[in-house]
């Protein structure tokens, strides 16, 4: 069943309705990802941010009607300590700092939601700390050395296993 963006809402104020009852105080929930950046296609997941003063961090996904549904639950201290830990460092930008920046609140507009998206708003456009010479040496370095591994095996699969590596060396980059 595909969901056009007029009922998607609606599919997921139900969706909601269902699910929230047998999860205890719920303060908060975001819409993030391609639903919120209203990029989602047919094929898009929804994901949700659950927020309350749960004790501790777990994921989860969820079929409804035929739509998969990707929860992060967590407690506000964790999804604060990501955005400040993140923001202080400068060193990358979380996945969940670009989820909470750019989410739309669907339950719990608070003071202390509209803190925790203006900091992960912040950090996000503020961005990481661009790398140091040394550490671009090193992925040089290891991407280099990955390949010259790479052009010496003959084995299908540990050639398959070093372009994987090889890959994923790039990415990080």
């Amino acid at each position: 069943m595909v969901y056009s963006d007029s009922n998607i809402m609606d599919f997921i104020n139900v969706f909601l309705q269902q699910d929230l009852p047998s999860r205890g105080n719920v303060e908060t929930v975001v819409l993030c990802g391609s639903y919120a950046l209203g990029k989602a296609t047919c094929h898009s997941d929804v994901d949700l941010c659950y927020i309350s003063e749960i004790s501790n961090f777990q994921r989860e996904s969820l079929i409804h009607l035929g739509r998969e549904f990707q929860l992060m639950i967590a407690p506000w201290s964790w999804y604060e300590h990501v955005v400040t830990e993140f923001e202080r460092n400068g060193t990358n930008i979380a996945t969940i700092t670009v989820m909470l920046a750019s989410g739309k609140c669907l339950i719990g507009n608070t003071e202390r939601w509209r803190n925790l998206q203006s900091s992960a708003l912040s950090s996000y456009h503020n961005g990481p700390n661009p790398p140091s010479t040394e550490e671009i040496r090193k992925i040089r370095v290891r991407i280099t050395d990955l390949w010259e591994d790479f052009c010496d095996k003959e084995e299908y699969r540990e050639r398959q296993w070093l372009s994987l590596e090889i890959l994923q060396k790039c990415v990080e980059a």
